[in-house]
């Protein structure tokens, strides 16, 4: 059971000013969908170049923190002695189609490892997406999900439990990503992502800094 952690209130995602209109979707003379969202275009020493909306809004990071986690596995498994080869690397780095291919790269996530499947959270496919077979091993996240149980057995600490928020996966989690954004996620808002683990918000321009 993942816990929560009490904590002051915090601005709410989404909050303020609707965001401006992107995009319509028009069928002859209706207008039949209208897509919001905010923009922050920022250079790679962190200036806003440009901006649509609030650029400091709180998005959460959900997915798209992937390739950051990543990079707290991979420092932790160099430290630790433990190679990852590149097909490796980009299953933890991205959620993934479920295809045959990838479930045979989580499969020798497993095997080469010596990870144990049992101990992932991150549920089961939705029986109504297509190719979903309901093994663990094929949902989109099982990948950045296995490369948690390997940040745990390079940390030399249990596996178990890498979903809670005060577990040491979890708060190495929040220090090197933190660093890599410049942000304190220790202080974000945080919630459960639809995978079953703690994903944190941040401005929009602070993400795509990152």
């Amino acid at each position: 059971m993942s816990e929560a952690r009490p904590r002051a209130a915090s601005p709410t995602i989404g909050a303020g000013e609707a965001p401006p209109v992107l995009a319509r979707l028009v069928r002859g003379e209706i207008v039949e969908a209208a897509h919001r969202g905010d923009v922050a275009i920022v250079g790679p020493c962190g200036e806003l170049r440009a901006a649509l909306g609030a650029p400091a809004r709180l998005v959460s990071l959900r997915s798209a923190v992937k390739p950051f986690t990543a990079v707290a596995v991979l420092c932790a498994a160099e430290a630790a002695g433990i190679a990852l080869d590149d097909a490796e690397v980009a299953l933890a780095s991205a959620s993934h189609a479920g295809s045959d291919e990838h479930v045979a790269v989580a499969q020798q996530m497993v095997d080469r490892h010596g990870l144990d499947p049992a101990l992932l959270v991150h549920g089961r496919p939705s029986p109504l997406r297509a190719g979903a077979s309901g093994e663990l091993l094929r949902h989109m996240c099982s990948g950045q999900h296995l490369s948690l149980l390997l940040l745990a057995k390079a940390m030399g600490v249990e596996g178990r439990g890498y979903d809670r928020f005060e577990h040491p996966v979890q708060r190495r989690l929040r220090e090197v990503v933190g660093a890599l954004l410049g942000t304190n996620l220790d202080a974000a808002p945080w919630g459960m992502d639809g995978c079953a683990i703690p994903t944190a918000a941040v401005p929009l321009a602070v993400a795509a800094e990152g």
